[in-house]
C-alpha cells in the first residue's frame, strides 16, 4: 500500500461524483411539476387573456397552450427538458472534478521531493 492511497480516498470521498440519471430524473420532475403547476393555476384563475407571458413557452414546445390539456403536453415537456439538462449538468460536473483531480495528482508528483531521486547528481 502507497502513502498516496489515503489521499485518494479521502478525495473520492469529497469529490464523490453525482449520478447523472438521478440528477437528470429529479430535475425533470421539477421542471415539470413547475410548468404544470404554473399553467393550472393561470388557467384555474381565468380571464380575458389567460397566461400572455407563459404562451411564449409555445415557442419552444409545440403543442403546449395554456390549457388543461397545454398544461399536460408542458408538463411532459418539462419532464424531457429537465431530465437532459440535470443529466448534462451532472456529467459535466463529473468531468470537470475528474480534470482538476487529475491535474492536482499530477503537479504534486511533479512538485513532490522524490521526483528526482532516481537521478545522480
Amino acid at each position: 500500500m502507497t502513502e498516496s492511497q489515503p489521499n485518494d480516498a479521502v478525495l473520492v470521498r469529497t469529490f464523490a461524483k453525482l449520478h447523472a440519471v438521478a440528477l437528470g430524473i429529479s430535475c425533470g420532475i421539477l421542471f415539470s411539476s413547475g410548468i404544470l403547476l404554473a399553467t393550472l393555476i393561470l388557467v384555474l384563475k381565468g380571464g380575458h387573456k389567460v397566461g400572455h407571458n407563459l404562451v411564449l413557452l409555445a415557442q419552444y414546445f409545440p403543442g403546449y397552450s395554456v390549457t388543461w390539456g397545454g398544461s399536460l403536453v408542458g408538463a411532459a415537456y418539462g419532464l424531457v427538458v429537465g431530465f437532459i439538462l440535470g443529466w448534462l449538468t451532472a456529467s459535466l460536473r463529473n468531468f470537470v472534478i475528474a480534470a482538476f483531480l487529475h491535474c492536482v495528482r499530477l503537479w504534486s508528483n511533479l512538485s513532490a521531493d522524490r521526483f528526482l531521486d532516481g537521478v545522480d547528481s
